[in-house]
């Protein structure tokens, strides 16, 4: 189970850059901020084994806080957000820093 713990938050992470690296816009119909949820739920997973494998469990924790902060960092800085909470926030641009990864 703490493997399902480390590996989902990689795999997570590593299909939004996937993703992000063939997108021209900072908006998507997926909503990646629901990956929050699954994430808190083996984040909750992994504090339960901490004393069973512990070496195992704080890097599934580490990893998965770590998922959670940029995922609602994503979010928050509009770098890729679903299209409706895109249209709701005014049709932002991303940050600054980002605005270079989205051009042509």
């Amino acid at each position: 189970m703490l493997y399902c713990c480390i590996a989902f938050p990689i795999i997570c992470i590593l299909c939004f850059f996937w993703y992000f690296s063939g997108s021209t816009s900072n908006h998507t119909g997926m909503d990646f901020f629901l990956l929050i949820v699954p994430l808190l739920a083996f984040l909750h997973l992994s504090i339960n084994f901490r004393k069973k494998r512990a070496w195992l469990a704080w890097t599934a924790i580490m990893l998965n806080t770590i998922a959670i902060l940029f995922f609602y960092i994503v979010d928050e800085y509009n770098i890729m957000v679903n299209y409706e909470t895109w249209i709701r926030r005014g049709m932002p641009e991303p940050a600054h820093i980002f605005q270079k990864l989205l051009a042509p």
